[in-house]
Order: structure tokens, then sequence, then C-alpha cells
């Protein structure tokens, strides 16, 4: 029997133009380089950057304050008074430590940390950065939630027989001996390692289901390394969504978000008591998310059609208090992961096609674009367009908004030719991200459509838990919805529609296709392998 492989080979085969449009796409966007970023006494950027199979880091004296990422080499730093302290290439010729999936390291560079698979476990290796010699290796982890490596030492989970992060793990750097801090029999609940961003060696660890759960604070250099927990499962009804760890003054609190009928919110607790100090907010929105920058709390804010953090900014001269400081975008907003900075915060805005590299001085209050990258090669931009639609409003209020990307010149396609996509599960954020498959769908002159349902993330946690459990019918209303709102409109041509899904999205796509099975014209792709959406 020929398989699937082969069969779409053919097909394409026969359709020379879009195999070249597919070939093309896969040359069409930009290099694999990150960009120029400060930590601790060094710049660093990674090179080729496509593990398992290349990945240079290459690493700069930094001898000023500067902490503003660059998209491109200056005069100090550039290729020639630059140091290679790893290449993957060269690890994998050396010998057979297996795939290597991600690089670390500690915060004073001393010592790299890749997780490496081999033979479908994974393994933690140690490398002197100077020397490149392997000082320590921890096998079979867990990889569900990653290890957290200090200046110290190694915090990391192990599997149960079930493939269930159940135990949490100590090594040193340096050591022989490994221990073992804590076990969590409730079958049901899962391990995840929460670092902090800036307080070396304290974490917070999760252990939680779907539901419920518990939340450990670990502090490493405390001589008695255990686990003290913050939120008890036996005296809380359900975890907050979003948790934090903060240093104020000495004293470390534990920051949690907080929505109820009334308000929302921040709760800081300190650690050592059970003092608490509540921060509220503007009800109208939704916390999607928590960071610590210093003594300082930043917030990522969700509301239909709007792009913000909200900064709550210690005041030094009292001991918790904070100035609310709103800071608004005109497109969804990241912060930069490699930023390592208590006096700025970078951001990185993201349209589909290019992103704005922002950064925010905390002290004066002053938000700059630094610079622009495109994540596509010059040629043929100017052609392809996107833009964010919304259903009209159903009975109880809700509408469905749409992602839409096409090539042509008009404001808004005109019965195009179709490709959907959907998801709706776990949360998780189904903003369009370009890859070769979505560019070489849009060079076809097809219109690629993706209508973010409820059980996604696309509009924060409500959106999410609309969507879910036994709410689960309405992400499959949300996308009939959304295709009859795209072919009442003449957005789409009714008689050439398709549609892509996977995962737990598989179960959104198949109920909408029994429930209208002349909907759609073709089915791409389908897998379905998934835990619960």
């Amino acid at each position: 029997m020929i398989d699937r492989n082969t069969e779409f080979l053919n097909i394409i085969s026969s359709r020379e133009e879009y195999k070249n449009i597919i070939f093309d796409s896969l040359n069409f966007l930009v290099d694999s380089n990150s960009y120029i970023f400060r930590r601790g006494k060094h710049w660093y950027r990674l090179e080729n950057w496509d593990l398992p199979d290349s990945g240079v880091i290459r690493e700069w004296q930094a001898d000023e304050e500067d902490f503003i990422p660059k998209d491109e080499y200056t005069e100090k730093i550039n290729i020639h008074n630059s140091k290679i302290i790893f290449d993957v290439q060269i690890l994998n010729k050396q010998g057979k430590l297996g795939d290597i999936r991600q690089i670390t390291f500690t915060d004073d560079c001393a010592v790299i940390m890749a997780i490496v698979e081999l033979q479908h476990n994974f393994n933690i290796v140690l490398f002197d950065k100077k020397s490149l010699e392997i000082i320590n290796m921890i096998k079979n982890i867990s990889v569900e939630t990653l290890p957290y490596l200090t200046k110290n030492g190694v915090l990391f989970c192990r599997n149960d027989n079930l493939g269930r992060p159940n135990q949490l793990c100590y090594k040193l750097i340096r050591g022989a001996e490994e221990h073992l801090l804590y076990r969590e029999e409730e079958i049901s609940y899962r391990l995840r390692i929460i670092p902090s961003r800036d307080i070396d060696g304290v974490c917070l660890i999760k252990s939680a289901n779907f539901q419920q759960g518990k939340v450990f604070f670990y502090d490493e250099r405390s001589n008695e390394s255990k686990l003290n927990i913050v939120i008890d499962d036996k005296k809380e009804s359900h975890l907050p969504n979003y948790c934090n760890l903060i240093e104020i003054l000495d004293e470390i609190y534990l920051v949690t978000s907080f929505r109820n009928r009334n308000s929302i919110g921040v709760c800081l607790k300190k650690i050592d008591s059970s003092e608490q100090f509540w921060i509220k907010i503007n009800n109208s929105t939704v916390i999607k998310g928590v960071e610590i920058f210093g003594s300082n709390i930043l917030l990522k804010l969700s509301s239909e059609s709007c792009y913000s953090y909200l900064l709550l900014k210690h005041q030094k001269s009292k001991k918790l208090n904070f100035k609310e400081i709103l800071i608004k975008f005109n497109n969804d907003t990241i912060v930069y992961e490699n930023c390592y900075s208590n006096n700025y915060i970078i951001f990185l805005e993201r349209s589909i096609f290019s992103e704005n590299v922002l950064s925010f001085d905390i002290n004066t209050e002053n938000l700059q674009v630094k610079f622009s990258k495109s994540f596509l090669k010059n040629e043929d931009i100017e052609d392809i367009k996107s833009k964010l639609i919304w259903t009209s409003c159903d009975e109880n209020g809700v509408k469905i908004p749409i992602s839409l990307l096409w090539k042509g010149k008009e404001e808004l396609p005109y019965k195009k030719k179709c490709i959907l996509y959907v998801y709706g599960a776990y949360g998780k954020d189904d903003s369009v991200k370009l890859d070769p498959t979505i560019l070489s769908i849009i060079k076809s002159n097809f219109l690629y459509a993706v209508v973010h349902v409820r059980g996604g993330g696309f509009l924060g946690g409500e959106w999410y838990r609309s969507g879910k459990g036994l709410k689960k019918k309405n992400s499959i209303t949300d996308f009939i919805k959304g295709v009859n709102y795209l072919i009442e409109n003449d957005i789409v041509d009714s008689s050439s529609i398709g549609l892509i899904s996977s995962s737990a999205g598989a179960i959104v796509a198949g109920a909408a296709f029994n429930d209208n099975p002349y909907l759609f014209k073709s089915i791409l792709h389908i897998e379905l392998f998934f835990i619960s959406s």
C-alpha cells in the first residue's frame, strides 16, 4: 500500500506551481540568529540556532551599563572580537552524547547546561564554560518541567512509571550525590518547577492536576534545603492562575493573581509569615501573566483589541507601596526572554510579519522603540496582508475573533479559497505565528484563517475556561459560527473551504464536521493525540 507521504508527494508533483511555492517558502523566512543580548558581564548571540543539528553561542565582554539588545553587530560587538563558547556541531562530531535539545547557563556564566536526548531518554550534561569539559551528568530526567540551574546546583524532576513527574531532586554542579527532596504520592498531581527570575537558588514548586493542587517554596541557600508549603490544597479551593516570587527590602513574598466577583489584582504574602498585602486593579481587564523585575511587578492584561501591561512600580520610600503605570501597545506584545536587567524591561511587539523591540526604562518610565525586524525577506512583503476581524454578537454578547492572512491588494478578501485552522484547548494562545506551511498557503493564493474559539487562550483565562470541560460545546459552536460568518460576509468561497487541525484541536474540527458535513470541502490534516482539553 502506498504510504501517505508518497501519496502527498505524487499529488504535489502533479501540481508544479504548488511544489515550487512550498520549496520557496522554506527559504522565505529570515535567518535563525538571536538578538545580541546582555547577561551579567557578557554579551551573547545564538547563531544558526536549529537544535539539535546546529547552534553556536558567541560571547563578548561587557564593560558598560548597556542592557539593550542589538539586532546586528556594532563597532564594539562584532565577529572579530567575539569568542565562540559553544558549538553544537563540534560536540556532535566529538562524541555520542545524543541530540542536544536545550542550552542554558548559570547567572555567572561559568557552567553551561545542555538537555540531551539519547535513545528516547533525556539527560542533563554540565560543561565547564572555559574548557567545555563535562563536569557532571544526570540521567533520565523529566522534561515535562525544565530543570532549574543555579550557581551551585541543579533542581530537576524524575518521572514515575506512568511518565508523570512526581519526584523532585537536587544535585550539586560538581557533586556526586543526588538528593530526593520530595515525592508526590497523589497520582493525579504533576510537579512543575517555577524559577525565580531575580533571586538565584530560590523557586516555587507546583504540584497539581487540572483543578487543584499545592505550591511549595524552595530556597537552596537554606541549610535545611526543605520545601515549605505556601499554598495548601487542603485549605485552598483552587490554585491561582499565576504565582511568582519577589524580594522587597530583604523580605521574600509570594505573588499570586486573584479574581473574584468584585475585583481582580495580585496578593503579596510574606513567605515566613501570614502577612498579606492586596493590590486591586481595574475590574474590566483580565490578568494573563505575572512577571517580576527587581522589586517591581509586571502584569500582562487582556481585553478585547487592547494590548497592554500594568507595571506595579515599587516606591522605595515605603515598604509595600506601588505606583501603577499602564504601558500600551498596538499589537500583541511579550517580554523578551533574554532580559536580565532590573532597570529595563525589553518588549517584543509582534505583528504576524515583523516585530518591534522596545525598551521601558523603569526609573524614567519612558518607552522607546529600539529597532524593528521583519520575519520575511523583502520580496513580496507588501502583497501579504493580515487582519483581525470579529463575528457579530450572539445572544450572550459573545463575539469570536478571526485572524486572516492573504495575498492581495484588497482591504478585505472577497470569496477567496480558504484554509481554516482551529485548536481551542488547554488555554493555548493560538495567535498566528508565520511558518513555511502558512506562507506556502498564502503564496498559493489561498486565504489562511484562524478561528480563535473559546477553550484556547487568545483572550486569556476566562476565554479558556468558557470552552473547557462541560463547556467544550462552546468551542464547537464558536468554530461553526466563525466559518458561517466568513461565508455570509463573502470573505470566503463556500465551495472551497479546507480544514487543518491536530491534537486536541481535532475534537473541535471533528465535531464541527459531524454537525456540518457539507461545510468543509476537504480536511487536510487531523491527528488526535491528547490527554484532556
